[in-house]
């Protein structure tokens, strides 16, 4: 706070007004010339520019963020009206603001962030190496409204039921400075967004340097577009695909190199070469204790979730009573639905054996030999009915490895992986690998 010059403060007729904030950002401003900048990119003709009503508004979201009718109060409370020589007459003011809007579309705010970051790093004397690229979205629960707020199956928030937009955002490292950001339609995968961000990145901007992204951007396509066609360095995770998980499995521990500290994480690392888009890329396969004992807790967890509720549908489907048949569809709905909400749609192999519903029985498979040896199905002869069959669900081992597998790994010392052999039935029983490695590229 401070007093506005000409005023005194406490006598007749002085006011004491917010000064030092928004002289600071006003300072901000001018140094990179951003009233200069929006005015070129959204002109005016008549009544009160558009970049100081934008000034106004930005600096109030940042040190009183309020309704827009109480702005020309909170205007008046501070030297913005002798910074910028400009008046917000209180009978018009609120629809001065709400039509300031009309004029920064979407191209016009793309103008006005291309010619700000540049402007940016040269009055900062940025010169950066590294940037962070990534995608979110968010979601509003209001009918109407812009033509990219869609519906979509899949939402980050958890709230599929209603409208979304997504948003991508690049910006340097060290120091973290926003360059642009990009609005998307709901039914754009994070892996589409590439191409629009590589023509703002590149080809406007002219940046050079390492762009690190996460896994759900990267595709065989990405990498060649940003790597070979763009010339960058690219830094990104990698999908544990059946390709890496074997490449992690067929690797020891002996082979990783020496331990060292990320965080509070102590890791191992190992590099290998591996052919994407049909060149060699170099990656990183990561190791850490910490991470695999919190993954297999949670992945018990899980489990012992998921085979929960498959009981509770197998003794629900051998009541006896009056009620509605359930059908086969109708119970592979519910397990389906159950295994994908405790996330174990991979961890859990199951089959349901029977006809066409009713009141199933829950015991051991039987064979075709009651009478129906021609039907193949598994039922009493006077049993309709669908069945979980007993036994049928079980952990899918994440890689086939015989016994031959687990004795070179029993040779590790105490950082080894914890290795069991699953629970089959027959000699050679697949093996489960109870830690989970991430490979990371660095092209």
């Amino acid at each position: 706070m401070g007093t506005s010059p000409g005023k005194k403060n406490g006598g007749e007729g002085g006011v004491t007004v917010e000064y030092g904030t928004v002289k600071a950002l006003h300072a901000i401003a001018e140094r990179i010339g951003l009233i200069e900048i929006i005015n070129q990119a959204a002109p005016k003709r008549n009544g009160l520019p558009v970049s100081e009503l934008a000034f106004i508004m930005a600096t109030n979201k940042l040190l009183d963020p309020r309704p827009k009718y109480t702005i020309p109060e909170w205007y008046q409370r501070t030297y913005l009206p002798e910074f910028l020589g400009i008046d917000l007459p209180p009978d018009c003011a609120y629809q001065t603001l709400t039509r300031c809007p009309d004029y920064l579309t979407d191209d016009v705010q793309a103008d006005i962030e291309m010619v700000l970051a540049g402007r940016v790093m040269e009055a900062f004397h940025l010169k950066p190496e590294s940037f962070i690229y990534d995608v979110t979205s968010t979601f509003v629960e209001r009918e109407g409204g812009a033509e990219i707020l869609q519906y979509g199956c899949y939402s980050r928030d958890h709230r599929p039921d209603c409208r979304q937009v997504n948003y991508s955002l690049c910006v340097t490292m060290h120091p973290t400075v926003p360059l642009f950001h990009e609005a998307f339609p709901r039914n754009t995968v994070d892996s589409k967004t590439v191409k629009e961000t590589m023509v703002r990145f590149r080809d406007q901007l002219e940046l050079d340097g390492c762009l690190v992204v996460d896994r759900g951007i990267v595709t065989s396509a990405n990498i060649v577009e940003i790597v070979d066609e763009r010339k960058l360095d690219l830094v990104d995770g990698l999908r544990m695909g059946m390709r890496f998980r074997a490449l992690a499995l067929d690797a020891t521990l002996k082979s990783f190199g020496k331990k060292f500290a990320l965080k509070d994480e102590v890791l191992q690392a190992k590099e290998f070469s591996v052919e994407i888009g049909g060149n060699n890329r170099r990656c990183i396969l990561c190791y850490t204790k910490d991470k695999s004992e919190r993954d297999l807790k949670s992945r018990e967890i899980r489990l012992v979730r998921a085979r929960e509720g498959l009981e509770e549908i197998a003794s629900s489907l051998s009541r006896e009573g009056r009620g509605r048949r359930p059908t086969k569809n109708g119970i592979e709905g519910r397990i389906a639905l159950l295994l994908e909400k405790s996330h174990c749609e991979k961890l859990i192999d199951w089959r349901l054996v029977g006809g066409r519903g009713g009141r199933p029985e829950v015991g051991a498979e039987r064979g075709g030999s009651q009478g129906r040896g021609d039907t193949g199905r598994a039922l009493l002869a006077d049993d309709h009915a669908g069945r979980l069959a007993e036994g049928s669900a079980r952990d899918i081992p994440l890689q086939g490895r015989r016994r031959t597998r687990v004795q070179d790994h029993e040779g590790d010392d105490q950082d080894t992986a914890d290795l069991e052999q699953d629970g089959g039935a027959h000699q050679g029983a697949p093996v489960r690998v109870l830690h989970r490695v991430s490979p990371v590229l660095a092209a």
